[in-house]
């Protein structure tokens, strides 16, 4: 056999050569495009404060069609939010995929969020836990708040606390809510009200905080105050309150809550003002909820306001004031808005050194 002449390797080393020289000045082609790109996405976003305009619609789909995956992932949450055409739904899960196949974390995210409402019919779509997952490899948390809710739905609460407690470490508000929810109600976590405590307030000092969590941090510290104040109380009262304390570890919320409800235990209107803000902001959000028999609880919502409101006038505790304000906020039930009122308990938790309320009063100045 013929051995290869010098002449012909050098060609081909020649060839190959060339080759990466001309793979190198297309790769610094495409950066510089990029670059390019990402400066006027970046420019219409400044210049439009981050609002989704028409006209900023109008000049970011170019980019979209270039194949910049910010530009479609704006786009598909434009259509997903703004756009009212008949079309809307397939635009935006359309745009969410084609930035998610680029591997950009924001639009998987999007992509799994959009299929996990199974494409806004409230049907989860089973190819949603793919892009959960992969958005949550990329270190988006709020991926880890929904990857907990498909196992809560799976019927596994240990798993969904540990898709949750990954999501709290990331900094993700809804995680925190989960997973404050599940250590005050030992659900898939052991019973633990500290770390409740702790949670709820990492959760409720975010400035977008869902179904008002600060309350729910109220009230979990507000229990905490209560059962050490009252520990040594021992009456048939005291006794029913830990009847449901019981039943509260062993899962069966319903139970612990016809045990604490009229007991005029400390204790047990504290669980009854628990109850109330859980069920009143949304805890309780699908048909046969396991936690909580709610239809029971609004025909007797305003004896259980009552009580609550009694026990508060009776504490000097941050969390009490706080909590009157909050009433006086949301005028729940038959207590009517006031927010005069709602703003003197706020400023008293505040002076008593509590954070929330603080963060309370600076929203109240922006939103008045």
């Amino acid at each position: 056999m013929k051995e290869p002449t010098n002449k012909n390797t050098n060609a081909r080393k020649a060839t190959k050569a060339e080759h990466e020289e001309l793979m190198d000045i297309m790769r610094e082609i495409a950066k510089k495009e990029r670059e390019t790109q990402l400066a006027e996405y970046q420019r219409l976003i400044d210049e439009s404060e981050g609002c989704y305009t028409p006209d900023t619609f109008d000049k970011m789909l170019p980019l979209a069609e270039e194949g910049l995956p910010e530009a479609q992932c704006f786009v598909g949450e434009y259509h997903e939010y703004y756009n009212q055409e008949a079309d809307h739904k397939e635009q935006a899960e359309y745009w969410f995929r084609q930035a998610a196949e680029q591997h950009y974390p924001p639009a998987e995210l999007a992509l799994g969020e959009w299929l996990y409402y199974g494409r806004h019919t409230f049907k989860t779509d089973p190819e949603c836990e793919q892009w959960l997952l992969l958005a949550a490899e990329h270190r988006k948390a709020r991926a880890c708040y929904f990857l907990g809710e498909l196992e809560k739905d799976k019927g596994d609460m240990a798993e969904a606390c540990r898709w949750w407690l990954k999501g709290s470490e990331g900094d993700d508000e809804w995680s925190q809510r989960e997973l404050a929810f599940c250590y005050e109600t030992a659900q898939g976590v052991p019973y633990d009200l500290d770390a409740a405590i702790a949670w709820y307030k990492r959760a409720a000092l975010h400035e977008f905080c869902i179904g008002n969590v600060d309350a729910c941090y109220q009230i979990a510290v507000l229990k905490k105050y209560a059962m050490e104040k009252f520990a040594n109380l021992s009456d048939w009262a005291s006794d029913r309150f830990w009847e449901g304390e019981k039943e509260m570890l062993r899962g069966n919320l319903a139970e612990a809550v016809s045990l604490w409800r009229w007991t005029p235990d400390p204790r047990a209107m504290v669980m009854e003002a628990w109850q109330m803000l859980h069920v009143v902001e949304g805890v309780v959000e699908k048909e046969g909820d396991e936690y909580f028999d709610d239809e029971m609880f609004f025909e007797e919502e305003e004896d259980a306001i009552e009580a609550v409101a009694k026990f508060f006038s009776k504490q000097k505790h941050p969390a009490a004031y706080y909590l009157k304000g909050y009433l006086y906020e949301q005028g729940i039930c038959y207590i009517k808005k006031n927010m005069t009122r709602a703003r003197h308990w706020y400023e008293k938790a505040a002076a008593a050194g509590d954070e929330v309320a603080a963060w309370k009063l600076k929203q109240l100045e922006c939103h008045p």
